[in-house]
């Protein structure tokens, strides 16, 4: 009598510790969880066993209505069902963000319950998933009439915050993963088109003009779209680019005889791919400025191109020699709001421009 006893007393203290076990088991399934199904099957079987019921169910809020997508039990009485949140006791529990515990469906004649009773559901508790703000509900019933105990009560509140959790999670993941499909589509279509740009240019110019001066033009061209490619590909394969090969890059497709004449002197520094984005949009206005008003215009016209790094900021300076003399207010008409934006605003740096007799100089600091 007294092991049988001992028994007892060990069986009644193993469940409790049995239950703890089983539901950190569904909180660390739900943290990984990467998708709804998963959950859906996860939560009712997970909550039928914790209350020893007869049935659970997973309800999901969507717009005004209840569904029911996943219930575990001998005999489903909702799974699928769609129901107006005004017309039934999950919708409640959402609408008003609160539990409701019905230990006796029987002697309880509020309108929210009339669903009930075309069951043989006796006995019912609902929680809110996510309370603050629920997009969901889960509940558990049994055939007889049954008072959930606090602690019940306080178990199925813990997984229900635990599924609103993945819930937001796999969600927020799905948004994400959408926008990066539309932003990759986008973009797609944005190399299309600069490519049929590219191509269009090329064969309007051999269209329209001389073919001496057609074919030095296509080259021209033909040499811009292949530093777009390289500099669009190399951003799209690599976490970081070197200054070198961006300034480089960005100026290759002006031709050997004007490349001869410019000077890029720097350490090997890398930088990662958006800012390397916005600082070639930056050497690109530099370039095209120069090739049109400045140094790189005229054939004894030089550029110098160098940078380092002091007291934690990258610095690049470019310089322009023997170029024509500069018209501030005609620069200030091509790009200059532009540059400053890209360089104070998207690379929280500093811009300097100064218009002197021999030439711009402007000097580029961004936090490094």
């Amino acid at each position: 009598m007294i092991e049988s006893g001992i028994q007892r007393q060990n069986s009644k203290s193993e469940q409790p510790r049995q239950d703890i076990n089983e539901l950190i088991r569904a909180i660390e399934a739900l943290s990984s969880a990467t998708n709804l199904e998963d959950v859906a099957q996860l939560v009712p079987n997970t909550a039928r066993s914790l209350l020893k019921a007869d049935g659970a169910a997973l309800i999901l809020r969507q717009s005004n209505d209840c569904i029911y997508v996943e219930e575990d039990a001998v005999r489903p009485f909702w799974k699928g069902r769609c129901i107006a949140l005004t017309e039934c006791a999950a919708g409640w529990t959402i609408l008003h963000k609160q539990n409701l515990v019905v230990p006796d469906l029987g002697r309880d004649d509020r309108p929210l319950l009339k669903a009930y009773r075309r069951t043989p559901i006796a006995g019912t508790v609902i929680v809110p998933v996510h309370a603050s703000d629920p997009v969901g509900a889960i509940e558990v019933y049994w055939l007889r009439s049954y008072q959930a105990s606090s602690q019940e009560i306080s178990t199925l509140q813990t997984l229900a915050h635990a599924t609103a959790s993945a819930i937001e999670h796999i969600r927020l993941v799905d948004a994400l993963s959408r926008a990066l499909t539309d932003a990759e589509l986008a973009r797609d279509e944005l190399r299309h088109r600069v490519k049929n740009a590219y191509a269009a240019v090329q064969a309007l110019a051999q269209l329209s003009l001389p073919p001496e001066h057609a074919h030095a033009l296509s080259v021209r061209l033909m040499a811009l779209a292949r530093a777009h490619q390289l500099l669009d590909h190399e951003l799209a394969h690599r976490a970081t680019v070197d200054i070198r090969e961006l300034v480089s890059t960005e100026l290759e497709p002006y031709g050997p005889e004007i490349t001869n004449r410019i000077q890029v002197d720097g350490a090997a520094l890398h930088i990662d791919g958006p800012r390397a984005v916005a600082l070639g949009l930056v050497l690109n206005e530099l370039a095209t400025n120069a090739l049109k008003h400045g140094a790189l215009s005229k054939s004894e016209g030089r550029l110098m191109v160098y940078w380092w790094v002091e007291n934690g900021w990258l610095s690049l300076s470019w310089v322009e020699r023997d170029g024509p003399e500069v018209k501030a207010a005609a620069i200030e008409n091509f790009g200059s709001r532009l540059l400053r934006r890209i360089v104070e605003q998207q690379l929280r740096g500093q811009l300097e421009r100064r218009f002197e007799a021999s030439g711009v100089e402007c000097r580029i600091s961004i936090p490094f």
